[in-house]
């Protein structure tokens, strides 16, 4: 009897920490805004930041990027552009 309650608590210990772990990457996701397909239209570095530009349709969006995506990236290109909490997530051609 004892045994069967210590398997309940492991059971339900473990389930807690699948939920949570599976609830963080919920919301996570969530903060990640998908644009969809643009168009990178313009860079530029102003005061140590790296910018891109991207358009779609009428609507704009001006996000700092890291350098690597800002040296590999050479306007005009196409592709889906995703943003988490307003700023840069990836962007893949």
């Amino acid at each position: 009897s004892i045994m069967g309650y210590i398997i309940i608590m492991v059971t339900v210990l473990v389930f807690a920490v699948f939920i949570i772990r599976h609830s963080r990457q919920f919301f996570q996701q969530l903060a990640r805004q998908r644009i969809g397909y643009c168009l990178l239209v313009e860079k530029y570095q102003h005061d140590s930041q790296y910018y891109l530009v991207f358009q779609q349709g009428e609507q704009e969006w001006r996000v700092t990027c890291p350098l690597e995506v800002y040296l590999k990236l050479q306007p005009p290109t196409r592709g889906e552009l995703v943003l988490s909490k307003g700023e840069f997530y990836t962007f893949e051609e």
